[in-house]
């Protein structure tokens, strides 16, 4: 039997993203391991974190509708227990020592690739699973 796919969330306004996004994973996503959704704002993918079982989210720094930090704290308020990946550029990386003690992952845009983003995508989401039945078997 086959394991559900895992839904990911990318927030995101870029739509060069979303297509990289999902060129990277086009093999897993195929493969029904990952679901794609694409939130161009923020308010859009908060909505949408409150309809799905999420299994990550990708959160583009450069949204419009919020600064970097202030909207990596609505997706975790939102989504406590959903891992995020930011997803950057080299030249957002004054952002990054404040969310480095916050995030599960970053990873610059041109790092989004077939190779890197479906094992990021997997370690973070099953450092989650682990994290939470450690949790639960307390």
């Amino acid at each position: 039997m086959r394991p559900k796919a895992a839904h990911l969330l990318l927030i995101s306004p870029g739509a060069p993203d979303g297509r990289s996004v999902r060129e990277a994973l086009a093999d897993d996503i195929r493969d029904g391991v990952f679901i794609v959704e694409c939130a161009p704002q923020l308010v859009n993918g908060l909505e949408r974190l409150g309809r799905n079982q999420t299994a990550a989210v990708l959160l583009d720094l450069s949204l419009p509708d919020r600064e970097e930090i202030a909207a990596f704290d609505e997706v975790r308020k939102t989504a406590p227990h959903v891992p995020i990946l930011v997803i950057g550029s080299p030249a957002a990386e004054d952002a990054a020592p404040s969310l480095e003690r916050r995030t599960q992952d970053c990873l610059h845009r041109h790092r989004i690739d077939k190779d890197t983003l479906p094992l990021v995508l997997k370690r973070i989401i099953g450092r989650q699973a682990t994290e939470e039945a450690l949790f639960f078997e307390r």
